[in-house]
């Protein structure tokens, strides 16, 4: 099921080409249109042509993104329109070569969406989950800077190749907003045709229907995580690199990078093809053999007040009374855990706009 939003950017460039009182004015509308879709249509083409790579075993391609938040308790009663609910949080791994895809859940108690978060998540898929079919890694996510587009993302990055040697090259693509269409969407896009029909109570009742909503080439393959999994990548990554790399690097524009095995520089581009520059990310700290990952959290996140009071009129209401006593056990007291990521855990969405 293809998704069914739209690109911000064509929509305004349309609409003001649309407006355009005269062909002086609508010329540049149309070049700076035609220039944005050819961007987005090489980003296809080098999609394809990985995805080409991952089918004969050429390269190991992933995509992955976090599921826009699911609602819990999810049910079929007017005060769930009135109240605040508890967010359940769905990270997916999209492996291109099988269409195999993993699904990590945990909900707001657990751990934030931020940078932290997400490479633990990819540390445990690339040394728990599949067999690493190539040592040479692609990965296409969007760009969001709060958790993809990164330093702390492409130090991970780094340490997998130069520290671990899980792989002997990254490639690193992120597809122009508005068109990255990923596999991850219609992975998600099937969760959420069962959303509307399904009802879920409790954790366990979202974790059966994504076991359950697809069987085909495969069902997903679900992670429950606990805070156990999840590690302060920044604190045991940061000090292995500059602060700043040289020469400086602009994430903002930023389309690929490459990190390789024989190269300690890392490799950038700011388009999908033509020559790599080169940056130093390391500083003189001799890297150890091991990543020694220091633990993230250490007790559960506090509910805001009033969504607890919401959680538990919520509860009232549900068809088991044994299924009250998950909510029942939510802590409403403000915990002293340091603020790891910016978003905002009243934000129904993916976790990020780029």
């Amino acid at each position: 099921m293809p998704r069914t939003d739209t690109c911000s950017t064509c929509d305004s460039l349309i609409q003001k080409i649309a407006a355009a009182e005269n062909d002086e004015s609508r010329a540049p509308l149309l070049a700076e249109k035609e220039l944005h879709l050819r961007k987005a249509k090489a980003f296809y083409d080098l999609k394809k042509k990985w995805q080409e790579k991952a089918r004969n075993g050429e390269a190991m391609v992933v995509c992955f993104d976090f599921m826009q938040n699911l609602p819990l308790p999810h049910i079929r009663d007017n005060l769930a329109f009135r109240c605040r609910q508890l967010w359940y949080y769905v990270f997916g791994v999209h492996n291109l070569k099988d269409d195999s895809a993993t699904m990590y859940t945990y909900d707001e108690t657990i751990a934030k969406k931020g940078q932290n978060e997400v490479t633990s998540l990819l540390f445990h898929y690339f040394t728990q989950v599949p067999d690493i079919t190539s040592r040479n890694l692609v990965l296409i996510s969007d760009g969001c800077p709060g958790q993809n587009k990164n330093y702390v993302m492409m130090h991970f990055m780094y340490l997998l190749v130069h520290c671990l040697k899980l792989f002997d090259n990254i490639t690193y693509i992120f597809p122009i907003r508005g068109h990255s269409f990923l596999p991850n969407d219609q992975d998600f896009s099937i969760i959420s045709k069962r959303k509307a029909v399904e009802v879920a109570e409790i954790p366990e009742h979202w974790d059966t229907i994504i076991q359950t909503c697809r069987s085909n080439p495969s069902p997903f393959n679900l992670i429950k995580v606990q805070q156990k999994h999840f590690f302060n990548v920044k604190l045991s990554t940061d000090k292995y690199f500059l602060k700043n790399p040289r020469p400086p690097i602009k994430l903002k524009s930023l389309r690929m990078y490459r990190i390789q095995a024989k190269n300690k520089f890392l490799e950038i581009r700011d388009s999908y093809s033509g020559p790599w520059r080169q940056s130093i990310l390391r500083n003189k700290i001799p890297l150890s053999n091991e990543l020694q990952l220091v633990p993230l959290y250490r007790e559960p996140l506090a509910i805001n007040p009033l969504k607890l009071k919401d959680l538990q009129t919520l509860s009232k209401v549900l068809s088991k009374r044994e299924h009250t006593g998950f909510y029942n056990a939510l802590r409403p007291t403000e915990s002293n855990i340091a603020e790891l990521s910016d978003i905002d855990p009243e934000d129904n969405s993916s976790g990020c706009d780029e």
